[in-house]
């Protein structure tokens, strides 16, 4: 069995470095690996890193295609070039553990058939350090909790993904490209999964979120980005997706339907989800980041949703292209 793993790049060139050096000295004898770097011009030393890989790591076969950047596309692209028997799908920033490969052999032995999605965690010394890690790295689920446990399409990671390739190919499964903004296609794309009777579970092999220099501040503009742009397309594109979720139908429903939800129940919400208490909890958050005793998963929690819902608010239904992609990924 012969592998590609493909990698949607943007300007993260210390990372890609570690996910090199950690495949090379993973990569099992006698499997031929690929690993398709699927940029967008990124710029940068990306072009020097990728030719001096391709010289020190001689059991990897590096290869680095172009396209928009759009992460949809990315995938997309990577999976028409891939020549490989399976598909790993990572991030940019997902540095695989120690076991890596041995871990998704044996889960495939397992697991016959379908999708499989590994687990996701913060290295340990930026959890120890930090709250916001802390917080983010409790959100991800465990394999020794979850053991092989079917997934859904909120439960689903595109980060650390495989599957076999006929599974895609014959089934013509790839990420919808109307996702120009940040954020969703990894909950549209597996819910089409799913109708299409390819099952998802939970797998056992691991890999590190390599988020540096991250606080509070910029993972609400992440969820900001997904309720303005994400959370718009997938609610326009595939609306059943958002009923499958209780919470997020409610607040699409407030938001969006003006004559069930009058102005009031939504004036109630901004009251309630104040920008300005929200401004104050977020940098007490950040003064005490440091500090293990003094945290508190609910206040990120309300943070969080006061952005979610301020990037709902803000959403235009005459947006363009280039208006999505503003402020994001580009």
């Amino acid at each position: 069995m012969n592998i590609s793993i493909i990698i949607p790049y943007w300007k993260r060139e210390k990372q890609i470095d570690l996910i090199f050096s950690s495949l090379a000295k993973q990569v099992p004898k006698n499997i031929e690996v690929e690993v398709l770097i699927c940029d967008s011009n990124s710029g940068g030393d990306i072009d020097k890193i990728i030719y001096r890989a391709q010289c020190r790591y001689k059991n990897l076969s590096i290869k680095h295609i172009q396209c928009e950047n759009i992460v949809s596309q990315k995938r997309n692209i990577g999976i028409r070039n891939a020549a490989g028997d399976l598909l790993i799908f990572l991030d940019d920033d997902c540095v695989p553990n120690a076991n890596y490969f041995d871990n998704i052999f044996s889960d495939l032995k397992f697991v016959n058939g379908g999708v499989l999605c590994g687990e996701v965690r913060f290295p340990e010394y930026l959890v120890n350090a930090s709250n916001y890690y802390r917080y983010r790295d409790s959100k991800h689920p465990t394999f020794i909790s979850y053991p092989y446990k079917s997934l859904d399409q909120w439960s689903f990671v595109s980060m650390n993904m495989v599957v076999k390739r006929d599974d895609f190919v014959n089934s013509q499964l790839f990420y919808d490209e109307r996702f120009i903004g940040y954020g969703c296609e990894d909950h549209e794309f597996p819910w089409r999964l799913l109708k299409s009777n390819l099952k998802i579970h939970m797998g056992s092999f691991c890999i590190e979120h390599h988020e540096y220099d991250g606080d509070i501040t910029k993972y609400k503009r992440k969820i900001f980005c997904t309720a303005r742009d994400g959370m718009y397309v997938l609610a326009n594109i595939a609306p059943d997706i958002i009923k499958s979720h209780n919470n997020l139908e409610f607040i699409e429903s407030i938001y969006s339907n003006k004559k069930l939800f009058p102005t009031l129940m939504r004036t109630i919400s901004i009251f309630l989800f104040n920008d300005y208490i929200s401004n104050v909890i977020e940098i007490f958050l950040k003064k005490t980041d440091k500090n293990p005793k003094m945290y508190f998963p609910k206040m990120y929690k309300y943070v969080l949703l006061c952005s979610y819902l301020s990037g709902v608010r803000s959403r235009d239904e005459k947006f363009k292209k280039i208006d999505l992609g503003q402020g994001w990924y580009g």
